[in-house]
């Protein structure tokens, strides 16, 4: 049975004067608010922030002001999106409340009574004009869920999508989307995708040892980016049917943003706020200001964003940028691009079964990176796109990149990239 929760009064309404400025800048209304979990920018001026107890803060002056909606509901709420200005939905671990009143009253649409059935992430798009609006939802194990009328009904599909514990999904249009998550004891699927609207999934590989993974965002059917708790950054640009590492620090994150431009973020613990403009090929640290965990993250644009989190168990943080979190030092750092091509020695070496290679090439253009055997016969071929310029690594595994079955020697890495080809040779034992 749905409920409606009516909104009383605007209890509260917070005043801040924070001036912009470089980087990340605290516009947090009050020292008493709760943990936030979730946040959504619909435009510059109009965001939504959720928390724990039911915590939902609204502002339409781009973050000064802000106003504490009392909406009689009491979990904590972790994703929250608004498709308009009246239109929005929150959701909590059993529950999904939607509002088509700006936030004055919210109607629940969804209540998963079981303990086992748990929603970690909801995500809703919209169809052509006169289109109804789309949602799925994900989280915990083997669970999805699907509407097709704005939630008014959901229809549970887990079967479908494996028996992973999943903890985000992400879909570009009524059909596409991936979810992502933990691989359970029987499975080692981490990484799946629809492409009918969640009646079937299909599992991508993951190539990295550790799958957990935490979050995903897709901002095309082609190119897209997923992150875990042990600093796992992995970079599509084929709907996922290759998923290449991208190394970004062994922080544990929690959740990711990518811009149709290739800029990037990724969030998690300690406070952690790292960037990237260039796919995730480079990353660099940005400073928070704060040492907990950050929940949220939603940009508008490649400049305008907001991230939402915790400064201890009782205390919640809303952070802002206008230029992307880039302070003076750091912008000086992401452009300190290579000026020469180079192929650095793989390690270790001998290696079995895993070695790293690093390269770096001072402008863009299209790259081979190689294995071949002493008889110059094809292994692997572990890099064959067009790439930025910067430096770069990618695993070579045997077993996964080329047959288990190769013999232990010599075998040689070549890198061609415009003009500059190099050959280096490693020795793979058994």
């Amino acid at each position: 049975m749905k409920k409606l929760f009516i909104l009383f009064s605007v209890v509260l309404s917070f005043q801040i004067t924070s001036l912009a400025q470089d980087g990340w800048f605290n516009v947090t209304p009050s020292d008493t608010v709760p943990r936030l979990l979730g946040v959504y920018a619909l435009d510059a001026n109009n965001i939504w922030v959720t928390g724990v107890d039911g915590t939902i803060l609204h502002t339409i002056d781009g973050g000064l002001s802000w106003v504490s909606i009392q909406s009689n509901i009491s979990v904590g709420l972790g994703k929250v999106q608004f498709i308009n200005p009246d239109t929005g939905w929150v959701a909590s671990s059993h529950y999904i409340y939607r509002t088509t009143d700006g936030g004055s009253s919210w109607v629940q649409q969804l209540y998963l009574p079981n303990s086992s059935d748990i929603i970690t992430d909801v995500e809703f798009v919209k169809g052509l004009p006169g289109e109804q609006v789309w949602g799925y939802a994900t989280g915990g194990l083997q669970s999805f869920w699907k509407t097709t009328d704005c939630g008014e009904t959901w229809i549970s599909n887990g079967g479908a999508c494996g028996n992973g514990n999943f903890n985000a999904c992400s879909f570009v249009d009524k059909n596409t989307g991936w979810i992502v998550g933990v691989p359970s004891v029987s499975t080692t699927a981490s990484i799946m995708r629809t492409t009918d609207g969640g009646g079937i999934f299909e599992e991508q590989i993951n190539p990295v040892s550790e799958p957990y993974l935490r979050d995903v965002i897709f901002i095309d059917s082609q190119r897209g980016l997923t992150v875990g708790i042990y600093g796992q950054t992995l970079f599509t640009s084929d709907g996922g049917a290759n998923w290449e590492q991208r190394p970004n620090g062994s922080k544990t994150w929690m959740r990711v943003f990518l811009t149709a431009s290739g800029k990037a973020w990724s969030i998690g613990f300690d406070g952690a706020i790292a960037h990237s403009n260039d796919w995730g090929y480079n990353w660099q640290n940005q400073e928070s200001g704060v040492n907990d965990l950050l929940w949220g993250i939603h940009f508008i644009n490649d400049n305008e964003g907001w991230v939402v989190g915790q400064i201890s168990s009782q205390k919640g943080v809303i952070l802002n940028t206008t230029n992307g979190g880039v302070t003076f030092v750091e912008e000086e750092k992401i452009y300190e691009l290579p000026t020469t091509y180079s192929l650095s020695n793989n390690f270790p070496n001998p290696f079995n079964p895993t070695t790293t290679i690093k390269w770096q090439i001072p402008e863009i253009g299209f790259v081979t990176l190689k294995i071949y055997d002493v008889l110059g016969s094809e292994v692997a071929a572990l890099v064959n796109e067009e790439k930025p310029a910067g430096e770069f690594e990618v695993e070579f595994n045997v077993g996964r990149d080329s047959s288990p079955d190769i013999a232990s020697g010599i075998y040689f890495y070549q890198i061609k990239a415009g003009d500059f080809i190099q050959t280096k040779k490693m020795i793979f034992i058994k």
